[in-house]
């Protein structure tokens, strides 16, 4: 529904509005009377934190009320509409579960209003009223750590149908952070209807946006970019971010674009719109296990007049869980929106219902609690839809034919669900099983079939990983990470000609795809044919210049062509821009310790172990070094530790046998 449309319905309503019980006194009361409420001291409060959000000069509604004369002149209206609950807009309906920040007004705020416009509309003291900010700067969980904005104004047209563009923002950031909550300011919420963000690591988007001649790029698919876990990058009229959760956060690091679609609607003169975001850290990395799970429509096709139309989806789900956040999106014809948690024992529990949707005010509904949903829950989504005449929010008359689709004239239907696991074990087994049952009702799911194909390949079961990679091809020809992980898969299969030629087509459609320049040169590595592979290394790492595998792996190729300095520089590189990362510790610590510098080996392994205490090779090889410099008792105990962590790793075993014998020959020579 376009603004205008909204405007126009919001006039209709209040010009019905019946005022027969709305009495105006006929003579007002002594000011001095301060039991009767005035606008400083009752009613300034009540607007400010419920209606200033959109009724601002800068804001999505059609008028302000910041001022006393603004709120004096709509104050009819103002009492009507609360007291029908009209407004503020909240769409779901009251039940036990509650969420966080809901806007209903409690039956006190309604009464106040009410009583102040029966009784005169007193101003008061305006001494007492707070001072008025600019919202459009206004960062309501106070400064970020970083602010990403778009960098130039996008020049939104006077008129015309409503406007779907992703900017991507760069992230710019040193190592790698963690992000514990975001919040989006649209600079100009008179224009911008909603935005949703996302994160892209891929460089998808930024392609996408050089292809397109004006800023940003158009539409409503994101490509590659990802919904992080356990929280959602959402702005809406009305939204108070969220502050986050403790242990929740995702990561950030130089590689990261955040992408911001935005839905923009035409005001009747032009106007500048320039977003940011921003984003508030934790020093700390995530110790909890958060999971986004989105039910969704996979198929719609509703003919003109059609009511009811229905679509559904549903999980079962494989572990106990925490429910944190719904995030349900539809367009103009959904009308009604269920979902529901039918527990083990066959009792249902109402999670979430809309009655009455309105794409307007659609938003991410975060639960004041966290719902606790044990193992074999099945939770359902039941959206509902109207194509008829009698849907008042029905963008086509006569009504047409609609299809899935991303555009504001096609239909979509899904709700997202943030999850909070208990460990890392039941989020794998979520996460596989959330792709597992996604393919069961649509085989060819594209992000399905490539999702599910990286766990199979991960246990090394490339067959069943390249036959999903394969599905998704077929549905996404031009997918370049589907050609790169079939490329890497048969590459591990031992199958180069095939390979090569994948990874030729991954970098044909996207020359910036850094992981796919990376996991070529490690191919070629592995081939022998190390010239071609320090040539792509060098070429992931000058499209991404901290891009740890590129460098560890350009450390090695250095290494089997006998440059063992150059090799030294990468991993001692590794290890400064990675401080973290165990495995580039690992391997400065391996060629220190086959140039026979134990002092500083022993600090790498230590350090690698320090990161990673199941790391049985960095024992391993800090027992070698320990050795090394005498220390057998120590070195053994280094051994026994490798072996302990990987009963089937051979060379502690003989190492230690070495140290065994050193001891027995020491006592008897003594």
């Amino acid at each position: 529904m376009q603004r205008g449309i909204f405007v126009s319905l919001l006039a209709l309503c209040l010009a019905a509005v019946s005022w027969a019980q709305l009495k105006i006194t006929d003579s007002l009361p002594a000011v001095t009377d301060v039991a009767l409420p005035t606008f400083a001291r009752d009613v300034s409060p009540i607007v400010q934190s419920r209606c200033c959000g959109c009724h601002r000069a800068d804001g999505s509604a059609p008028f302000s009320l910041h001022a006393y004369g603004d709120v004096r002149k709509k104050a009819k209206q103002i009492v009507e509409v609360t007291r029908s609950r009209y407004m503020p807009p909240w769409l779901p309906v009251q039940s036990h579960i509650r969420f966080a920040n809901e806007r209903h007004m409690s039956e006190q705020e309604i009464a106040t209003l009410a009583r102040w416009f029966e009784t005169g509309m007193l101003e008061g003291d305006t001494t007492k009223l707070p001072p008025r900010q600019d919202s459009r700067f206004r960062w309501q969980l106070g400064e970020p750590d970083l602010v990403l904005m778009l960098q130039t104004p996008f020049e939104l047209r006077a008129d015309g149908p409503d406007v779907f563009r992703n900017f991507v923002l760069p992230a710019h950031v040193s190592g790698k952070k963690f992000v514990r909550t975001v919040a989006i300011l649209p600079s100009n919420s008179r224009a911008v209807h909603h935005i949703i963000g996302l994160i892209d690591r891929t460089r998808t988007a930024r392609r996408r946006d050089a292809e397109d001649d004006d800023l940003g790029f158009a539409g409503m698919d994101f490509g590659q970019a990802e919904i992080p876990s356990g929280q959602s990058m959402l702005w809406s009229p009305g939204k108070v971010p969220s502050s986050g959760r403790p242990g929740i956060a995702w990561q950030i690091d130089s590689k990261t674009d955040i992408v911001l679609q935005l839905h923009m609607v035409p005001t009747g003169k032009p106007e500048s719109i320039q977003p940011r975001i921003g984003l508030y850290f934790v020093k700390a990395a995530p110790s909890l296990h958060p999971i986004s799970i989105l039910l969704e429509a996979t198929s719609i096709d509703i003919a003109a007049g059609t009511k009811p139309y229905e679509v559904l989806d549903q999980i079962t789900l494989p572990v106990d869980v925490k429910l944190l956040s719904v995030y349900p999106h539809a367009h103009y014809l959904a009308r009604r929106m269920e979902c529901v948690a039918v527990l083990p024992n066959g009792n249902q529990q109402l999670l979430m219902l809309i009655d009455d949707w309105d794409f307007n005010w659609q938003d991410e509904y975060e639960f004041a609690e966290p719902v606790a949903l044990p193992k074999g829950t099945v939770v359902k989504m039941q959206f509902t839809y109207d194509n008829s005449t009698e849907n008042v929010r029905n963008p086509n008359s006569p009504p047409r034919r609609v299809v899935l689709g991303n555009r504001s004239t096609d239909e979509m239907g899904s709700l997202l669900l943030q999850l909070l696991t208990n460990s890392e074990q039941d989020w794998a087994a979520m996460d596989e099983s959330r792709w597992r049952q996604k393919l069961l009702s649509t085989p060819l799911h594209p992000t399905a079939n490539q999702n599910l194909g990286n766990i199979y390949a991960s246990r090394g079961d490339y067959d069943r990983a390249l036959l999903c990679y394969r599905r998704a091809l077929q549905v996404a020809p031009q997918d370049c990470v589907a050609h790169g992980n079939i490329a890497c898969t048969l590459s591990e299969m031992g199958d180069n000609v095939l390979a090569e030629s994948h990874f030729q087509r991954a970098i044909e459609l996207n020359p910036e795809y850094a992981l796919g320049h990376c996991h070529w040169g490690a191919a070629l590595m592995r081939q022998g044919r190390i010239p071609e592979a320090i040539e792509k290394l060098n070429k992931a790492l000058e499209l991404w210049p901290e891009f740890p595998e590129a460098r560890l792996n350009l450390g090695e190729a250095e290494l089997r062509r006998g440059n063992v300095a150059q090799a030294k520089d990468h991993f001692s590189l590794a290890t400064s821009q990675f401080p973290d990362y165990a495995l580039a510790h690992f391997n400065l610590g391996t060629v220190l310790m086959n140039s026979q510098q134990y002092t500083e080996a022993t600090k790498c392994f230590r350090r690698a172990i320090q990161i990673d205490d199941q790391f049985a090779e960095a024992f391993n090889n800090l027992g070698i070094v320990l050795l090394g410099q005498g220390e057998l008792l120590d070195a053994a105990e280094q051994f026994r530790k490798s072996i302990a962590l990987d009963p089937s790793y051979e060379n502690p075993r003989q190492n230690l046998k070495i140290v065994e014998q050193q001891t027995w020959d020491i006592r008897k020579s003594n």
